[in-house]
């Protein structure tokens, strides 16, 4: 296996020397290098300097290319880039080369990313590629080819940037002294070229992800951070009147273009997959009007299959007159008779020319076997040379011009990767699309909030004060102090009233053991432990939106010994989730969610507790216990315990945070705050609701409350939650609800 050639700088100098040396002066033992050093000094002091700057998966030392170099490099991926658009116009146009057999027929139909119902519609903005990568590999004589294109989604992107970033950390004088090119430019062309294609002069751009199941979710996130996108799923979208809007808590705001993330074949139902429930319905509708532009266009994965590099030389020519500038590495696709001598051979490498076993013909690949050039690579606390794969990655800008990224990736077996460095021959200027943070100007608007995040936050203060609720439960039942110590535990009719609460929310079974089903049965779905899982679960998709300290408390964890420890372990995770709800998250309308998810949930728990348990001494104390307000009344009512003082307390003093008035009162202020469609000044439908259930809890009396009263408060705290849902979590796939809906 061959070595790279040394990287050099345009003048001649190497570049490598330097870069060593550079490194090899950061290292943690200064002493090392304070005076002359030798050979066996030097590389000791280089080795640490490398493993402190290494991080998991990236190389400490990059990949270095000279600037006369990447220019050829360049050159040849802009035609490669040009060419593979011309094919695409053509597949999905009049298809004369399929006509004329310049191109195999069974080769662009056979693949799975060939779109039948695309072919005859142009895609918006002109452009079916926005974005193109290649893979490439250096051969035994120096010479760059390409292995495979990258024209569907190509990732990588937000890795790229991230490794410039480390390295940056780690040696952040290399810039200056190597003349490295930086990346900034690329994504600023990105970003115009795809707001170029648009129909608007200000478009708005979202980064549609499959959401955070997706192994590379926190990279699309990194991605929507830095260029300024909306980061949406398909849940956030919905295609209306031929257009594509953004589901939002302010109503509905139009989308100019898309820059993808998900497998063409799923992102709408209505004309490909219709079990897809990552898409959006309607979206082929919004392209085919011209109304909304997709980067990369549905249907270019059909030129990802490795077998089309063997026809790529006579279609340049064909096509653009030239014959490629940079070659691929030489593949033969098993469906051509003509391919039957290298496809029986077992000197070549035998691959899949389309996803899925390759049980035909036509389905195989035989492609040159190359040996490919090495890298140094630390490994083991010294330099050790690595075979790599480079991936390049090209761009449109607002003239839809090619522009080559000044960099990339590079790639090691085993998934590890290096930053890519490309040297000019003069000083780079300092370029980043990251605001200076002496620019930056003072704002207090949070920004959107779509739909879909403000039902999760919703959600989760639902589930967190349902969790609440149930150990609430299971602490009185086993006789468990507010302490953590253990006491009497509680029998008779008072445990059975009890048990029944919690087989009716269903966090147990009428048979067998109730408070144990309730604290760790995960069939049960009120249980504990299941409703603590459905807050992890929303709260991963909500990561970015909440504290980080917040995210770690609300991830599963190892599960305490002892039924006591575990009940501990959560009444502990949840106290300090709600300290940090109120002390640490800004009072932004997400911040409205969350809490007016707990207020709803608290309410709601404290009348079905007094419709059980508002009668003798006994019970009302326990109903003082289960709401939080027993050392509350004692302070209050020193002489003991009635039904009119301790239901007053509970139900009716607004000043009570753990009362049904303080909760009414609460929601009423988040939905003062919370955005309105109209400017008329009148209240919409849940701003009414939530004034005449404040107005019904107003009028109460303690002393002359009734079971139907207490009912009539739960059912208006439910239905006021249902019209907070119709109202602000909309989704694509219901009809637009007010005549007031911005669509903006």
């Amino acid at each position: 296996m061959s070595n790279a050639r040394p990287a050099r700088t345009t003048d001649g100098g190497p570049a490598a020397a330097d870069l060593l040396a550079s490194y090899a002066r950061t290292t943690p033992r200064p002493d090392l290098i304070a005076h002359e050093p030798d050979k066996a000094t030097w590389e000791i002091a280089l080795g640490e300097a490398l493993n402190a700057a290494t991080r998991d998966g990236l190389s400490s030392l990059p990949l270095l290319i000279g600037g006369a170099e990447w220019a050829t490099l360049a050159d040849g991926l802009t035609q490669r880039a040009e060419l593979l658009e011309l094919l695409l116009d053509d597949i999905y146009g009049q298809q004369r080369l399929t006509g004329n057999g310049l191109l195999p027929g069974a080769l662009v139909c056979g693949s799975p990313h060939f779109l039948r119902p695309l072919v005859g519609m142009r895609p918006p903005g002109g452009r079916h590629l926005h974005l193109y990568a290649a893979d490439l590999i250096r051969d035994a004589q120096g010479q760059w080819r390409v292995v495979a294109d990258h024209t569907r989604t190509p990732a990588g992107l937000g890795r790229a940037l991230a490794n410039r970033l480390a390295m940056s950390r780690a040696m952040p004088e290399l810039a200056e002294r190597l003349h490295i090119e930086r990346l900034a430019p690329f994504f600023a062309d990105l970003r115009a070229g795809i707001s170029a294609a648009a129909e608007r002069s200000d478009p708005r751009i979202a980064l549609l992800t499959p959401g955070r199941f997706n192994p590379d979710h926190a990279e699309h996130a990194q991605l929507a951070r830095y260029l300024g996108m909306l980061l949406v799923e398909g849940e956030d979208l919905a295609v209306h009147d031929d257009r594509l809007y953004l589901l939002t808590i302010e109503g509905m705001k139009r989308v100019d273009a898309l820059w993808r993330m998900v497998d063409p074949r799923l992102v709408d139902p209505l004309a490909f997959d219709s079990r897809s429930r990552i898409g959006v319905p309607g979206l082929i509708d919004a392209m085919q009007a011209d109304n909304l532009v997709v980067a990369n266009a549905l249907g270019t994965g059909v030129l990802e299959s490795p077998a089309l590099a063997a026809y790529l030389p006579r279609l340049s020519v064909r096509l653009t007159g030239e014959d490629l500038r940079l070659s691929s590495v030489d593949s033969y696709w098993c469906g051509d008779d003509a391919a039957a001598g290298p496809c029986a051979d077992p000197a070549y490498d035998h691959i899949t020319a389309f996803e899925g076993p390759a049980v035909r013909a036509l389905d195989r690949v035989a492609r040159e076997r190359v040996a490919r050039a090495t890298m140094p690579v630390l490994h083991g606390g010294a330099l050790t040379p690595r075979p790599f794969t480079l991936r390049v990655f090209l761009t449109r800008d607002t003239d839809n011009v090619w522009r080559v990224m000044s960099g990339g990736i590079a790639r090691f077996d085993g998934g590890d990767e290096a930053d890519v460095a490309i040297l000019a021959n003069a000083p780079v200027a300092p370029v980043s699309l990251l605001t200076a943070p002496e620019a930056q100007r003072i704002r207090r608007n949070p920004g959107t909030l779509p739909a879909r995040i403000a039902d999760n936050m919703f959600w989760l203060g639902r589930y967190l004060e349902r969790t609440e609720g149930v150990l609430a439960i299971l602490s009185a039942g086993w006789g468990r102090n507010s302490d953590g110590e253990g006491s009497a535990a509680l029998g008779g009719p008072l445990h059975t009233r009890l048990a029944g609460q919690l087989i009716a929310s269903g966090a147990a079974l009428a048979k067998g053991d109730a408070f144990a089903m309730a604290l760790d049965d995960r069939d049960r779905p009120g249980s504990a432990i299941t409703l603590f899982a459905r807050a992890s679960a929303i709260a991963e998709d909500l990561r970015d939106r909440l504290p980080i300290e917040m995210t770690r408390l609300l991830r599963p964890s190892d599960v305490a010994a002892g039924r006591n420890a575990r009940l501990g372990a959560l009444e502990t995770r949840l106290a300090a989730l709600a300290g940090m709800t109120a002390e640490t998250m800004g009072r932004s309308a997400a911040w409205r969610f969350l809490d007016a998810g707990r207020r709803i949930e608290r309410g709601v728990s404290v009348c079905r507790l007094a419709r059980a348990f508002a009668g003798d001494a006994d019970a009302l104390n326990l109903l003082l216990r289960l709401t939080s307000n027993a050392i509350a009344y004692r302070q209050r009512y020193p002489a003991g315990v009635t039904a009119a003082t301790a239901l007053d307390l509970i139900l009716l003093d607004p000043t009570n945070p753990r009362g049904v008035a303080y909760q009414v009162a609460a929601l009423r202020r988040h939905l003062d705050r919370l955005p309105r469609l109209g400017d008329d000044g009148l209240p919409e439908a849940q701003q009414a609701a939530g004034e005449a259930l404040a107005a019904r809890v107003l009028a109460l009396d303690a002393a002359r409350l009734d079971e139907g009263q207490l009912l009539g408060i739960e059912n208006g705290l439910l239905s006021l939650a249902d019209a907070i849902a119709r109202r602000y979590f909309l989704r694509g796939d219901e009809p637009v609800r007010a005549a007031g809906m911005t669509l903006a």
